[in-house]
Parts: structure tokens; C-alpha cells; sequence
């Protein structure tokens, strides 16, 4: 307990994090008080800790007292297949197996039967059935990198020909995008975790300059505007959109895009009106009645002390630094170093990669907008990138989780 020193803890099992219990406060590690990281629930086995992913096998290997999370989100009694299942075979969580690759779809799993036409391996055989018009795969030409219209669906994989229209990029608040948007190979260092999950590139939009390292930059020109979907009062300001018309294929019945949010305005305006938001908004006649419609929000971190809207389902925020998914400094798990936006700056995290699935109706032609401003003034920037837009066919669940 001496002035400055730090919590050491003993590490019986020697999976590189210590017993809770144990804490000492050293200058320096002492006898077996050898590890800084805490929170290992049974320090009896290396096969239980804080620093290990979660296993399918009825154990929270973990330690965040959840039991097999993630192992079956859609419910179908599949194991997703990113997630290993213990040696004791099927866990209770999905007593049918493992091999789900799509696991936000009751539909797709292994026992499910193949639907032709519809742009899914439903089966997860790793084959598309291509009878009846054949699987909706997109086809993009390229180039898929640069700052075009053209590039940024490119980068998304919004190739789809006759049933993408027409598309731009724009300010809502009247500013000068030049520099905030871009479609790129890779962001940030190259062994961070922001590699494309789709083709060779992905879509960066951002309230200020996509290339600048300490991102508190004004976009050209002056202007602002209210924000519809908020009830703070604060105008947005460097707004940055991209707008898309799109008719649903034959057989589709929703749409899944991956992004990942990131921001400077973490950690110190976490719990405030003052943050940056990404909003996908959808305008569809059947869909939305013709209304647009934020369809990507989660959990609050703290619904508590900050909360964007409320209904009979509970309080939620929309994507921005006080979403549940937003991964704290003391606990990051996304690498976003080179971006600018990263903890080790000082300031900056994300909310790791996520995935927004919707339901359409299969035929429906319907605008989509990918929109993130500055809110109350134009420092403390933020971005969005955006890769792997998909059709999806079957029964589809809309929400936002995070991405498998």
C-alpha cells in the first residue's frame, strides 16, 4: 500500500490472471503475488479465465457470470460455428450441435433444408443452392477503392445489379464532405482487426477527416440542423450520409450490413447528450410506412443516467458511445490502433464489430441512409466503417448484435 503501487494477485493456475481475493498493492511483483490482471472465477484451472473466449460447454469459462453466451443467439438448438463445444459433448445451450453459421437465423443450421434462390447457405454445407435464379451473390466490378459513390458500394458489396438504384453522398447540415469519406483496403495498422469481412475494401465515412490522426476537424462550410430522432435539443453538426434506393429480390425477406463505430468522445462524455451518432435509416412503403425509421440501436451502457428513446421493451440508445456494445479502455477486445481513434492516445475506443440485420418485404423498393454527425459542435470526431451488406431469405430478426 505504499504511494503508486499497483494490485498484484496470485495466479495459481498460471493463465496470466489472479484471484480477486488475493489483491496486494506492490511496488513491485512479490513471492506468488506475480500477475496485475484479476477476475479469474476458479484459479484452480487454466481453462477458466477473464482472458479466454466463452466455450459451449455448460462452464463460464469467461468469468462474467454468464453461462454460454453467444453459443445459440438464434435460438435453433445450433451452436454458432465460431465457438468452440467443449469435450463432453453438446452443452445444454444448443443440445443439437454445433456448425450454425448463420446465427442469427432460426432458419439456417445444419438440419435446416436448402432454399433455393434466396442468397443463403441454409444448410451451412458451404454451397448455395443455385436452382430458380440462382443464389443472390453480389458482383462488383471495381475499382472498389477511392472517394466515388461508385467505390463505396463497391466497397459494401451493394452490387446487385437491377435492383440497386440510384445513390449519393452528401451533408444534410450543408458542409463541405471533401476528406470524410472513402472507400479503403485497410484502416489503421495492418494487423489491427479491421480487416474486411467481404471482398478486398470496405466503406469509412466519418464527421471529420477520415486521414487525420487527431480527428477534432471542421468539415468545410457552415450550417446545422435539428436531429429528428432526438429529444435533447442539440442540432447535429458535420453531418456525413450515404443514400441508396434498393428493391428487395425475389425470395428476400430482410438485409444485414457489418460496421463498427468509433469515436473520441469516449470515455469522458459517456452518460451525456454530447455524443456522435450513427444512424442506418430506413424509408420503406410496407416496411416503414413510408417513414423513416433508425433500425440499428442496442442496450444502453447505463440506461439509468443516459437513454435516446424508450418503449414498452425497455430504454435503448443508437449507435454511439453509450451503447452497451462500446468496449471500455480498461477492457478493449477490438485492435483499432493507427485510426486515431484508439485508447492509447488518451482518448478514443469503439464498439467493436457489429451486425444489423432487417426484415423487408421480398419486392419492396425502399431507401436506405447511412448518416453520422457531430452533435451540439464539430470537434470530437467519429467514424463508421461499413462492409458486407447481404440479403437474407427465411424468417429474418431485426436488431443489432454483436458480429460473429
Amino acid at each position: 500500500n505504499a504511494a503508486e503501487c499497483r494490485d498484484y494477485f496470485v495466479d495459481l493456475d498460471q493463465d496470466g490472471a489472479g484471484d480477486p481475493s488475493t489483491k496486494r498493492c506492490l511496488c513491485v511483483a512479490e513471492g506468488d503475488h506475480t500477475v496485475n490482471i484479476s477476475g479469474d472465477c476458479d484459479d484452480t484451472t487454466h481453462m477458466i479465465s477473464p482472458l479466454l473466449l466463452e466455450t459451449c460447454d455448460d462452464v463460464d469459462n469467461n468469468c462474467n457470470l454468464l453461462v454460454d453466451e453467444g453459443c445459440d443467439d438464434d435460438d435453433d438448438g445450433y451452436c454458432d460455428a465460431d465457438l468452440s463445444i467443449g469435450d463432453a459433448g453438446f452443452p445444454t445451450t444448443c443440445p443439437n450441435g454445433g456448425g450454425d453459421c448463420y446465427d442469427y437465423s432460426a432458419l439456417v443450421h445444419p438440419g435446416a433444408e436448402e432454399i433455393s434462390g434466396d442468397g443463403l447457405d441454409n444448410d451451412c454445407d458451404g454451397e448455395w443452392l443455385g436452382e430458380a435464379g440462382g443464389s443472390i451473390e453480389p458482383n462488383c466490378s471495381g475499382p472498389c477503392t477511392g472517394a466515388t459513390v461508385d467505390a463505396a458500394l463497391c466497397a459494401m458489396e451493394i452490387c446487385y445489379g437491377g435492383y440497386v438504384g440510384a445513390a449519393n453522398i452528401y451533408s444534410p447540415t450543408g458542409h463541405d464532405t471533401t476528406g470524410a469519406y472513402s472507400a479503403l483496403n485497410h484502416y489503421g495498422n495492418a494487423t489491427n482487426d479491421l480487416v474486411p469481412f467481404a471482398g478486398d475494401s470496405y466503406f469509412i465515412m466519418a464527421s471529420g477527416m477520415v486521414d487525420t490522426g487527431s480527428h477534432q476537424d471542421y468539415l468545410g462550410g457552415f450550417g446545422s440542423a435539428p436531429d429528428p430522432f432526438a429529444t435533447d435539443g442539440y442540432d447535429m453538426q458535420d453531418a456525413v450520409e450515404l443514400s441508396v434506393q434498393l428493391t428487395a429480390p425475389p425470395g428476400v425477406t430482410g438485409f444485414s450490413i457489418d460496421y463498427i463505430f468509433m469515436s473520441v468522445e469516449y470515455e469522458e462524455w459517456i452518460g451525456s447528450s454530447f455524443n456522435d451518432k450513427f444512424y442506418i435509416i430506413l424509408n420503406g412503403p410496407q416496411t416503414t410506412g413510408g417513414q423513416d425509421q433508425v433500425i440499428n440501436f442496442t442496450e444502453c451502457s447505463n440506461p439509468g443516467v443516459y437513454h435516446d428513446f424508450q418503449n414498452a421493451n425497455g430504454m435503448w440508445c443508437y449507435i454511439a458511445i453509450n451503447t452497451a456494445f462500446s468496449e471500455p479502455c480498461s477492457n478493449w477486445t477490438t485492435d483499432i490502433t493507427g485510426t486515431g481513434y484508439e485508447c492509447n492516445i488518451g482518448e478514443g475506443s469503439s464498439t467493436g464489430w457489429l451486425t444489423t440485420t432487417q426484415a423487408i418485404q421480398a419486392g419492396e423498393s425502399f431507401e436506405l441512409r447511412f448518416h453520422i454527425h457531430d452533435t451540439s459542435d464539430q470537434i470530437y470526431d467519429s467514424a463508421v466503417i461499413l462492409d458486407n451488406f447481404q440479403w437474407q431469405g427465411g424468417t429474418v430478426t431485426s436488431g443489432t448484435v454483436t458480429h460473429k
